[in-house]
């Protein structure tokens, strides 16, 4: 199960084929050998079922959009003559981070979205003709959408379960995102939910598997090395610019959170 927050990461190798294909009634394709590609695909019409070395049956239908990594091996039988959209690409498998991008990305079956990703149609039809165009650098655009459309495939794949308890803390969320420097009450948090402290505290812990309070700390420090990065700012600086009073607990802090000193960060990146 996907935790609400779980960060990932990925690079794409290279963008291989986008095409928009038929598939005929009755028409049967083999790939129990496995796939050589990552397959996207969004269902224009029609209907296709799959079914894979694992015995799982999979049908997929108008509207749907689903992924296929070259871990799959299955056969797939046109039940109803059917129109998609299909993206092939790889992927550096040494560069994927975080749980959520390991379970998509090296499953052996169907991933297939059970909430859809707003205009996923527009998505698919606008990659489809940057590929078609071939223009100077259609590669290179063509690698940028479908890092968005990725990027949407896999905050999609959040069970219901999930949804519902990031609904009820949503607010509270949003409040830290927009007041992470400052000094923060649980309390304050939970009452923005209608909800006792005890039961937001919990569900954000469910959800995001940290406090609020880590939280807000984590973000200070994602913001904290942007702008060591940046290389403009001093030490002190950075400290009352994330909300800390004292550059030396903030060096303190930051060291905790990140096995490095700002400085030490700052000088080996």
């Amino acid at each position: 199960m996907m935790n609400v927050y779980d960060d990932f990461d990925f690079f794409i190798d290279s963008v291989v084929m986008v095409h928009d294909y038929t598939f005929k009634d009755g028409a049967f394709y083999d790939f129990s050998d496995k796939r050589r590609l990552f397959g996207l695909v969004y269902v224009i019409d029609g209907e296709i079922e799959y079914t894979f070395s694992s015995g799982n049956v999979t049908k997929v239908c108008q509207g749907d959009t689903f992924l296929l990594t070259p871990e799959c091996a299955y056969t797939a039988k046109c039940i109803k003559k059917c129109r998609h959209f299909t993206i092939n690409f790889t992927i550096d498998k040494e560069s994927i981070q975080g749980k959520t991008a390991r379970n998509i990305f090296e499953n052996d079956s169907i991933i297939l979205l059970d909430q859809p990703i707003l205009s996923a149609r527009a998505y698919f039809e606008n990659l489809h003709k940057v590929w078609q165009r071939k223009d100077t650098g259609y590669r290179v655009l063509a690698t940028s959408k479908l890092y968005e459309l990725l990027f949407h495939f896999l905050k999609s794949t959040t069970p219901k379960e999930q949804r519902t308890i990031y609904a009820k803390i949503a607010p509270a969320k949003e409040y830290i995102d927009q007041n992470w420097t400052k000094e923060i009450s649980v309390p304050y948090l939970a009452s923005l939910c209608h909800l006792s402290t005890s039961y937001f505290r919990h569900l954000f812990i469910k959800a995001f598997r940290m406090s609020p309070t880590e939280y807000r700390n984590h973000l200070r420090v994602l913001h904290a090395k942007d702008m060591l990065l940046q290389g403009f700012y001093s030490v002190s600086e950075i400290s009352y610019a994330c909300g800390f009073d004292d550059p030396n607990y903030f060096s303190r802090f930051f060291k905790k959170e990140t096995g490095i000193s700002p400085k030490s960060f700052r000088f080996e990146r």
